[in-house]
């Protein structure tokens, strides 16, 4: 029995391990993605846009029509690259912070949901967690406002992230040493049995476990949805000679 509790836990370990090096591996790839998109296809965009307004300028009636359609279709392909930059690669993650990107990412949902009312809150010291942790509630809260944007048909969305580093931490609804997200929304809902079918689901439920943590995912029919994740604290950003 001992042997074989072991070897259970042996492979629950490997599987946290393999997952986390996944997770990790497209964030890399999602980083090189970012940069070429910005290095790239932006320079040669931004090359054509400059081309266009240049014959826009100088060329006749007609010409000057076609050249102020060119300028527009620029400018939204610079708005589309733009928006694939902040989703494959979010500012924060090169240097702005984990807050900053989630208030950057509860901004785009409310302008691209005018009608749903979603509030954040952020409680605890988010500047202690490592990139691995911050990147994992990044991703998350990505997911489930996705969901909730896609399936949810809500009103109201409260994103609540806190941090509780220490024992005597005052941070509520997070275990000492932990992290905690909820992701709650007032929307239709789901059977619980479906609740393992979604892949967006399925991945926030890998990348709490890839970092050791649970996540528990609430829902009814007409009772809205409550996702919750919590990661333990070794997501604590190291120290040199600490």
């Amino acid at each position: 029995f001992n042997h074989m509790a072991e070897t259970l836990e042996d492979s629950v370990s490997e599987n946290q391990r393999l997952t986390r090096e996944l997770l990790n591996a497209q964030e890399t790839e999602r980083r090189r993605l970012a940069h070429e998109l910005h290095d790239e296809i932006a320079q040669c965009v931004s090359a054509i846009h400059a081309d266009a307004v240049a014959i826009r300028s100088s060329g006749g009636e007609g010409v000057r029509e076609s050249a102020e359609a060119i300028v527009q279709v620029v400018r939204q392909i610079k708005e589309t690259v733009r928006s694939m930059l902040r989703r494959i690669r979010p500012a924060y993650l090169e240097g702005l912070g984990l807050e900053a990107g989630l208030r950057e990412q509860v901004a785009v949902f409310r302008h691209r949901n005018p009608n749903v009312r979603c509030i954040l809150k952020v409680e605890g010291d988010l500047a202690t967690l490592n990139e691995e942790v911050s990147v994992t509630l990044y991703r998350v809260t990505q997911e489930a406002l996705t969901n909730i944007a896609v399936h949810a048909n809500a009103r109201n969305v409260l994103v609540d992230l806190r941090v509780r580093a220490a024992p005597d931490s005052t941070v509520a609804d997070a275990p000492p040493g932990s992290t905690g997200l909820t992701v709650t929304d007032d929307g239709t809902g789901f059977f619980q049995l479906t609740a393992n079918r979604g892949l967006g689901l399925t991945g926030i439920r890998e990348r709490a476990r890839a970092l050791g943590g649970t996540c528990a995912i609430v829902s009814e029919p007409g009772r809205g949805t409550r996702i919750e994740v919590v990661v333990p604290y070794p997501g604590i950003r190291e120290v040199a000679d600490a």
